[in-house]
């Protein structure tokens, strides 16, 4: 799959349109699809088209060419790091994508463009996945690939709806290519009725699907079974901490990252500094791992898209990149000086990446930048704002360990959750210096005795104070990955890690009042639904002051 086969004809001929473009087309004519489908490579050709979404990144939102760009997916990072403690936006200075700004201090609108092309965009996904289900249901093709072909596409469809559902709240649901008569009014769902649909597509999926050892080496990329549960485990430790109506429970998220650890399927890389260069693609630790090509012609929603932009967003502006998603001195600081996973997270002026000493932007918010997005100069394509061939990290087994723990602490199985924690640390004080960190060469060179200074958590440790070591080892070891915002949010911890009082209220002002699994209030951030599908599709607005 990385060789991307992913995307050929098939996108212009069956799945392409926004959220407004599908709900303005009439289905296909059934005879052309039913001939379609009786071919099994076609087949394959529709499921991966429902994957080409996960490539999507720079670009102007579809039905303004004018507009500043959209909120792809490899630009999750402007939500997950961004609006929380870890980052900041960084650009080239305060009017360089301001919108997401905007965002940071929960000043965004209903016409923030960036919320307009996240909704489209995933909308296009979902809509690429009901599309194929609705035709595989009544193919002839054999049975087993079939099974396969169903639960890839349920995985993405779950996928996108909680990402969707995470940015928006309560969204229409749509599991069916749409009728123009059914356009035009569309309610949105509640939470719970939004995470019912994933979570029942996410148990098809892990259902349907092989494990990753049982694809070979071209298919390497699609969706197994571990990766369904690992998403099911994480959609339900997500309602846990933030709106529990569906009546989840903590034995259930470890019951799920239990079966993926005991599958034998995933192990941890042993040098943490290897996991984010391109030779530590698809490794052990790899639960899911969005593929990547590089594209030479740039990209944009006219073009064919199978790269990432997300290592030139969080490049060095003096070198290659943009320079967004600055480190925070808050979250240096939380790692303390002898954590070798410092150095593969962070980096500054005068540090060496990629062998090469690095130069810092004099109007750089931050003296900081994403270590983990840092593209191998070996591997840059020719050009500025080409999609790189840099795999996206989307889940790790690191996580399902960290995962396990809180969840272990939870259902009173302390001593599991300690041993839980201390895999990971122990990793972590076996890894090398980053690669390159000499001068002229790009290896791996080994600490110094004494540099490197990673204890386990003590045994005894108990109550609040493991659950904050815990929580501290995911800030630690998944850092700038993504995944902060959504931590801060589920554990409640988000309004107090905002800045100051201003951003507090304007933060409540946009978000939804949940109930968590201790029957306390909650509140849930969440971008203005788009004003454009507000008014064209009579869809209820969150909040009808945006």
């Amino acid at each position: 799959m990385k060789k991307k086969g992913f995307i050929p004809i098939i996108l212009l001929v069956l799945c392409c349109g926004s959220c407004e473009d599908f709900l303005n087309k009439e289905p296909m004519g059934r005879d052309t699809e039913n001939i379609f489908y009786n071919d099994a490579e076609n087949c394959e050709l529709a499921v991966n088209a429902c994957y080409d979404v996960l490539t999507w990144g720079q670009g102007p939102v579809p039905t303004d060419p004018s507009s500043s760009g959209y909120l792809g997916h490899f630009e999750e990072f402007m939500v997950g790091d961004i609006l929380s403690d870890n980052a900041l936006k960084g650009g080239s200075g305060p009017s360089d994508e301001k919108q997401i700004q905007e965002m940071k201090e929960w000043r965004a609108t209903a016409d923030l463009d960036k919320s307009t092309s996240a909704w489209s965009s995933l909308y296009a996904g979902i809509y690429r996945c009901n599309s194929v289900i609705s035709n595989l249901e009544d193919s002839p093709i054999d049975g087993a690939i079939k099974d396969r072909f169903i639960g890839e596409v349920c995985f993405l469809r779950g996928y996108y709806y909680f990402y969707l559902t995470r940015l928006f709240g309560g969204v229409p649901l749509i599991t069916k290519p749409l009728l123009r008569s059914e356009a035009g009014n569309l309610q949105r769902s509640s939470l719970a009725e939004i995470y019912i649909q994933i979570e029942s597509d996410l148990m098809q999926a892990a259902f349907l699907l092989p494990e990753k050892s049982e694809y070979n080496e071209n298919d390497m990329g699609r969706a197994t079974r571990g990766a369904a549960l690992a998403y099911l485990a994480r959609a339900i430790m997500y309602q846990l901490g933030t709106d529990n109506s569906n009546g989840h429970s903590w034995e259930e998220v470890y019951d799920y990252t239990d079966s993926i650890i005991n599958s034998g399927e995933y192990y941890l890389a042993n040098n943490y500094a290897e996991v984010f260069e391109m030779e530590g693609e698809n490794g052990p630790g790899s639960i899911f791992e969005v593929q990547c090509a590089e594209n030479t012609t740039g990209e944009d929603w006219g073009s064919i898209m199978g790269g990432s932009i997300s290592s030139v967003f969080q490049g060095n502006r003096e070198h290659w990149g943009w320079g967004f998603n600055d480190p925070a001195e808050d979250l240096v600081n939380a790692f303390g000086e002898k954590d070798p996973r410092l150095g593969c997270t962070v980096y500054g002026d005068g540090d060496i990446v990629h062998g090469v000493v690095q130069k810092w932007f004099s109007g750089a918010e931050s003296p900081y930048l994403n270590r983990k997005a840092a593209l191998d100069p070996a591997f840059r394509p020719a050009g500025d704002g080409k999609d790189s061939p840099q795999n996206q990290r989307k889940f790790r087994y690191a996580d399902i360990l960290l995962m396990n723990a809180e969840a272990a602490y939870y259902t009173g199985r302390e001593a599991l959750a300690i041993q839980r924690v201390n895999q990971v640390r122990e990793r972590a004080r076996n890894t090398t210096l980053p690669k390159g960190s000499v001068e002229g060469q790009n290896t791996y060179e080994q600490y110094n005795p004494g540099e490197v200074l990673v204890e386990d958590i003590p045994s005894d440790l108990t109550g609040y104070d493991l659950l904050a070591a815990i929580w501290s080892e995911r800030r630690l070891e998944l850092a700038m990955e993504g995944l902060r915002f959504w931590d801060l949010v589920r554990t409640g911890r988000y309004l107090d890690a905002l800045p100051d009082e201003t951003t507090r209220a304007n933060c409540l002002s946009h978000s939804l009042e949940g109930t968590n699994f201790e029957g306390n209030t909650s509140y849930i951030p969440v971008l203005p639904i788009p004003r454009s599908e507000v008014e064209s599709w009579g869809i209820t607005p969150q909040n009808p002051n945006y």
